[in-house]
């Protein structure tokens, strides 16, 4: 009876012993390491959100909800990743467009992003009379290459962005101009002491760009540089925003894409992970400029003097073409 009480007592405490053993002795699992090129891939996605006010006074309780959201493209991906939307609210209407693949003999991202919202009224579900719809109206383009370094000396890459579209606040209130944006980047990422936070690699270069509703037409360029060894690799990173924010009125667009090209460095020696996407054949090219051609002419006599009507009307402010539209218009308080 005393051996048992005694064995009972002592063989878990050994026990226990062991597992702390082995447990010491079992070494750590090492962190699973980064794979080359794992964060290459294009990416578009947009989205419109509306909110509606029953009252010329934002201080109201109003409604807000979304009316579309699209997310295309994947890692591993050379595209197209193409989303586009439209949606109404009333006599409000609010669109967008995005697009994003690698392109080219080089192998090179071109991004596109249009984003327009025009407010409007209209009745809403819970709610008496028709009063006011606004939008957020956004588009994004991302595309992430990456190149392999496999010659045999040190070379100096540089690329070239171009960046350029139309941005319109339509309403002539101007200090609405940041509702209406634009912007869009390069960079450039050294592929090394990859993590969570840095997934791929030191940043070494990046241009951006950024314009508001007051800008119109623009053309923006800008470089990037890196300096690779035999052997290296980098991350090339380009994205472009398009928005219409909430209470703006207007049209965001860099729908003439976003380019890059290289200027400098021997690309001979650079191994893309991304292959281009393949050309459209050239009867495809006939064919579409073709239809072009024809829409051109059946649009070409309406849309000539609807242009001219356009230009000589007066545009309203966003509050008196609200106001001016609503059946209930009388006695309200002008928009703050």
């Amino acid at each position: 009876m005393k051996y048992s009480m005694f064995a009972r007592r002592r063989i878990p405490a050994a026990l226990s012993v062991m597992a702390v053993a082995l447990l010491i002795a079992i070494p750590a699992t090492p962190a699973l390491a980064a794979v080359a090129g794992d964060q290459a891939g294009v990416f578009a996605d947009g989205a419109i959100d509306y909110a509606f006010f029953p009252c010329f006074s934002l201080s109201c309780d109003g409604a807000f909800g979304n009316l579309d959201s699209q997310q295309r493209g994947a890692l591993g991906s050379h595209g197209p990743a193409i989303v586009s939307g439209f949606a109404t609210g009333g006599t409000g209407t609010a669109s967008f467009d995005a697009r994003s693949l690698i392109v080219g003999a080089h192998a090179l991202p071109q991004l596109h992003a249009v984003a327009r919202a025009t407010p409007g009224v209209g009745p809403h579900d819970g709610f008496s009379g028709e009063v006011a719809y606004f939008f957020n109206s956004t588009a994004s383009a991302q595309a992430h290459q990456y190149f392999s370094c496999l010659g045999s000396t040190e070379q100096t890459y540089t690329l070239r962005c171009t960046f350029d579209g139309y941005t319109e606040n339509a309403d002539p209130d101007k200090d609405r101009d940041a509702l209406v944006y634009v912007s869009a980047g390069l960079a450039l990422h050294n592929d090394k002491n990859n993590s969570l936070e840095l997934p791929m690699g030191r940043l070494v270069d990046i241009s951006q760009s950024n314009v508001n509703g007051s800008a119109g037409s623009f053309n923006t360029v800008g470089e990037v540089s890196i300096t690779l060894d035999p052997g290296n690799a980098f991350y090339l990173s380009a994205y472009v925003n398009a928005g219409v924010g909430r209470m703006g009125w207007g049209i965001a667009d860099a729908g003439n894409t976003l380019s890059v090209a290289f200027t400098a460095g021997d690309t001979a020696q650079l191994v893309p992970l991304l292959a281009p996407v393949p050309e459209p054949s050239r009867a495809a090219l006939w064919m579409l400029g073709f239809v072009v051609l024809w829409s051109a002419r059946r649009l070409r006599a309406g849309g000539a003097s609807s242009s001219r009507q356009r230009q000589d009307r007066r545009v309203p402010s966003t509050e008196a073409r609200i106001r001016r539209r609503s059946p209930s218009n009388q006695g309200s308080t002008a928009l703050g």
